[in-house]
């Protein structure tokens, strides 16, 4: 088993459990034995730990070369590019982020439903890197006197990083109560801040039959994006006092996928007399989903009506 499979079974066997540890006192009961041990309405304050699961799906990327020879004067010697695309295979990271959450609720009317919102903020912090990526290059070269010429090479990334670092989340929910506490569904926006990062990137051409540096120095690229998303929850609540209760939660989030745009110019002198300037372009692109395992303990302030 791998040692993702074990903290996700670990996550879902603690949700169990807690979900177990209460479940004999969440029984129904009449409305007037809810408002006993529970604030007809109240806003609420959390702290506590976001067992989070991060699927990155694949990543597309997209480099593009452009570069002149020159001499010492500045004349142009032969020009050209290439261009291509690599799909990126991700994977998934758990780890366990410091989450805060802010909810309101009451119950409506003389029932036992109850609605209400919940705002949560967690820092995820987590990434996936892939290393040694080779972006496959095709183009063209045009020599100074007009002869036209095929180009191939890679573009070649010693890494590539996809991050999730921020996740802000509204849900608006429907509950229904019990005697010391209330079970609920919900969905909303998600507000995510998202990265991607290309570390130590070459371009290379095939010169004479072998691969052949073109762009120099090692250029390293990044892109941070704060994407609107979407987010489901299901959890529930258990009172330990009136104003103090325990909060556990499935919440499921999936932010959109930006593009992210790169470019740097390079000189990459090739002998004492000529040398290569250009630049290195490019973006990538990528879906990020987010499983999140929540628990937290809060205060209430009863709001009294």
């Amino acid at each position: 088993m791998t040692m993702t499979n074990r903290h996700l079974f670990a996550a879902i066997g603690f949700s169990l459990i807690g979900s177990q540890a209460f479940a004999a006192d969440l029984t129904p009961a009449p409305q007037q034995e809810v408002q006993a041990g529970v604030p007809h309405s109240a806003i609420s304050f959390g702290v506590g730990g976001n067992l989070n699961y991060s699927v990155y799906g694949k990543q597309y990327v997209y480099a593009l070369g452009t570069g002149s020879y020159l001499d010492q004067r500045g004349n142009t010697l032969a020009s050209g590019f290439a261009q291509g695309p690599l799909t990126v295979g991700m994977g998934s990271q758990v780890r366990l982020a410091p989450t805060a959450q802010l909810k309101y609720f009451r119950y409506l009317g003389d029932s036992n439903w109850v609605g209400g919102a919940n705002f949560s903020y967690s820092y995820t912090d987590s990434s996936v890197t892939t290393h040694h990526g080779f972006i496959p290059q095709w183009g063209q070269s045009v020599l100074f006197n007009g002869t036209v010429l095929p180009a191939a090479g890679n573009a070649y990334m010693h890494s590539y990083q996809a991050r999730l670092n921020h996740q802000l989340q509204w849900t608006p929910f429907l509950g229904y109560g019990f005697s010391k506490g209330f079970v609920y569904v919900g969905a909303g926006p998600s507000f995510s801040q998202v990265q991607t990062k290309i570390y130590n990137l070459i371009g290379f051409a095939q010169v004479g039959g072998e691969p052949t540096n073109q762009s120099g120095a090692p250029q390293n690229f990044s892109g941070s994006n704060w994407v609107w998303g979407a987010a489901i929850t299901a959890g529930g609540t258990y009172f330990l006092t009136r104003n103090w209760y325990l909060d556990f939660n499935y919440t499921y989030s999936q932010p959109r996928t930006p593009t992210n745009f790169y470019a740097s110019t390079f000189r990459n002198p090739t002998n004492e007399r000529i040398y290569l300037a250009g630049t290195l372009q490019g973006n990538s692109a990528g879906t990020q989903t987010s499983h999140s395992f929540v628990a937290t303990l809060n205060w209430a302030y009863d709001l009294g009506n």
